[in-house]
């Protein structure tokens, strides 16, 4: 398998967490000491900062979330991936617009085990809802 379709794999389970709001699945996919960094709220530095991120991104109610991975690359145990982003959200009448951008990510996995995100950081190309 190529390191595209492992990362897709990865992104895949972490949209998948997240269109569901599981927060455990979610926690999963991301190192102890991982960070996000996001035009949609503040920098999410551990864990614990990560995981609240995620509970007040759930209040938007975003739906239709999805993520392609457009180019990685490993070494070792570290790997990137640049990937593609959206997601829809409702107006006060519930029509949906989407909102998208581009994230970098970094991943790394520890005695060849799975790959989890470290670092990510998104840029919207779309402005940010709210």
């Amino acid at each position: 398998m190529s390191i595209e379709t492992d990362l897709q794999a990865v992104i895949d389970r972490y949209v998948d967490a997240y269109n569901r709001h599981d927060l455990a699945a979610i926690g999963a996919i991301f190192t102890d000491t991982a960070s996000l960094y996001s035009p949609y709220g503040p920098p999410a530095v551990g864990h614990a900062a990560i995981m609240q991120t995620h509970t007040d991104w759930f209040a938007a109610n975003e739906q239709n979330k999805r993520m392609t991975v457009i180019s990685a690359q490993a070494t070792g145990d570290l790997a990137y991936c640049v990937l593609h982003y959206a997601g829809d959200f409702p107006d006060e009448s519930g029509t949906l617009s989407t909102e998208s951008g581009v994230s970098v990510n970094v991943l790394k996995r520890q005695g060849g085990g799975p790959w989890k995100l470290h670092v990510t950081s998104l840029t919207s190309d779309t402005p940010a809802h709210g």
